[in-house]
């Protein structure tokens, strides 16, 4: 008997070893997919911008106000299909599981909530969420990652941005593993690397 609960007990202590570096590797996993998503989708907005791609927007007396792509009917004008003067870009907030894609249509250079097109997610589990941003003038709240046409030049913008930032950083954190994986973003090379 004794023989036996001893059995017992290593498969036991071998299960749960095993039980743990599985959940270690989906968790590492899942950061990793998230880091690559995010990463893509800022590619794939660059790529919008030098396509020269169009989106819905509201023309009211032959001036773009807002995107209507979600709700045409909201639009005070007509609500035609246009290259976003400014380009296209992301909005990223510290702590958020979500990224904005938006229509630089005024040309500012910035974000406005009347821009947004969608949400985006950073991480199809939902575990992966911001930690925290960076640029190398300094911690941020707020990067706006916009791709200025007809080469879709990278610049970063936000409210607590200050000077003329090349380099912006952000790092992704998983929830339940609290390991961390950042992407580097350069504005002259327009190089997107996430860092493993």
């Amino acid at each position: 008997m004794i023989e036996v609960l001893v059995v017992i007990s290593i498969f036991a202590l071998i299960m749960a070893s095993v039980f743990a570096n599985f959940r270690a590797g989906e968790f590492s996993s899942q950061l990793g997919l998230a880091a690559d998503n995010v990463s893509t989708e800022i590619r794939k907005v660059q790529s919008m911008t030098t396509a020269g791609t169009k989106t819905y927007v509201c023309m009211v007396a032959d001036v773009m106000t807002s995107v209507c792509e979600d709700d045409p009917g909201a639009c005070s004008g007509d609500c035609i299909e246009h290259v976003p003067f400014g380009g296209y870009g992301l909005v990223i907030n510290d702590g958020s599981d979500a990224i904005t894609l938006f229509a630089d249509i005024d040309e500012s250079g910035s974000y406005d909530p009347e821009e947004r097109i969608r949400d985006l997610p950073v991480s199809i589990t939902g575990r992966v969420s911001v930690e925290s941003l960076s640029t190398d003038t300094g911690a941020v709240n707020t990067l706006e990652i916009i791709f200025v046409p007809p080469a879709g030049r990278m610049i970063f913008s936000g409210p607590d941005i200050f000077g003329d930032p090349t380099d912006a950083t952000i790092n992704l954190i998983h929830d339940v593993s609290e390991n961390t994986q950042s992407i580097l973003l350069n504005n002259i090379s327009s190089r997107v690397d996430v860092i493993r």
